[in-house]
């Protein structure tokens, strides 16, 4: 069960919504009623060759069970945008499969499902859950499952892959304030867009043998995070004051800057460079003074913009000596205040 060996997206052969291969309800879920419910008529699909391919939930339940098989077949994939703006949904429940067979969920099979809570993945089923299969889905709290390949743990659900574990996924609405990651998980690069969309996360624990978060890109914002700290020993990383600082032949690179903290004034790292491009506009908007060493830089595309990504920014700090104080100062005149410390 590797990631290559998920099944194709060949061309389909038919199409069509699910009849009753079994019991199932009415589809209409009494409120207050927390039993999933399973209606055949409720899923559109795909056959490509034998693989049935969910590729629409039309219900309205509020407690939904999805089907292991319709019209016969074994479901074989969830595909993107399956339950996509469904804000009625609370739960899910995939149905444990009569007939052991694979199962691969897509990135994006949940996504901006603002009322989900919960879903329990299914037994004798040969499971493969893509990164970002729950996206913006910020209620999302608890997980149950039930395979040799994952692990769920305090809101975190882990992959192996044979050799390693690492992070695949990180409940959005999972309230604990601090992540530390285990010594056992050797990345937590998939879950990238849950743990910036979690609002109740400030604080992620790195161990020296783990790769981070991706960098701070528009889709990671990380805008609730507040502090990020790595072991001193990382290879790859470096943190100071809770920043993240990639690594490499001892020069320093901002990563990640947590754009929940409250501080106003932004100490730059030893011998680091700022390059912001690529970073979302008005990300890093309490800062209000840069106060930049000797050793470090900030990339000439960030000067000409540094208005975009840090709209009220007022002072520029620069050592005295600094060998680019002329040049920024001139860049930056009746902008921001540039000044020698």
């Amino acid at each position: 069960n590797t990631e290559a060996a998920a099944p194709g997206n060949g061309n389909s052969t038919s199409t069509g919504s699910g009849s009753s291969s079994g019991s199932g309800s009415n589809g209409n879920n009494s409120l207050g009623s927390s039993e999933p419910v399973l209606n055949y008529a409720d899923w559109e699909y795909e056959m490509d060759d034998d693989d049935l391919i969910v590729t629409k939930y039309t219900g309205n339940d509020k407690n939904v069970m999805v089907p292991d098989k319709i019209d016969g077949n074994n479901v074989s994939r969830i595909c993107k945008g399956v339950f996509k703006d469904n804000h009625q949904i609370e739960t899910v429940t995939f149905k444990d499969s009569e007939d052991y067979h694979g199962l691969w969920i897509e990135n994006a099979s949940f996504e901006n499902c603002s009322s989900l809570k919960k879903i329990r993945f299914p037994g004798n089923t040969d499971l493969g859950i893509y990164e970002e299969y729950a996206l913006n889905c910020l209620n999302l709290s608890q997980l149950e499952i039930n395979f040799n390949q994952y692990r769920y743990i305090e809101g975190a659900l882990y992959y192996y892959n044979g050799s390693k574990w690492s992070l695949r996924a990180y409940c959005e609405g999972y309230t604990a304030s601090t992540y530390t990651v285990p010594a056992w998980c050797t990345s937590i690069s998939a879950a990238s867009r849950n743990l910036s969309n979690n609002r109740y996360l400030k604080t992620i624990n790195i161990h020296a043998n783990c790769y981070a978060m991706n960098k701070q890109w528009n889709y990671y914002e990380y805008k609730y995070l507040e502090n990020i700290n790595v072991d001193s020993n990382s290879p790859y990383y470096y943190s100071e004051n809770g920043i993240l600082y990639s690594k490499k032949n001892g020069a320093l690179t901002l990563m990640v800057y947590p754009a929940g903290k409250t501080d106003k004034t932004f100490n730059v790292a030893e011998n680091c460079t700022i390059n912001c491009y690529g970073m979302k506009d008005g990300l890093f908007a309490n800062i209000e003074t840069i106060a930049l060493p000797t050793s470090s830089k900030i990339a000439q595309g960030t000067v000409e913009d540094i208005k975009e990504y840090f709209p009220n920014l007022k002072t520029i700090k620069m050592k005295k000596g600094h060998p680019n104080y002329e040049n920024i100062k001139n860049t930056l005149d009746k902008i921001v205040n540039v000044v020698e410390y």
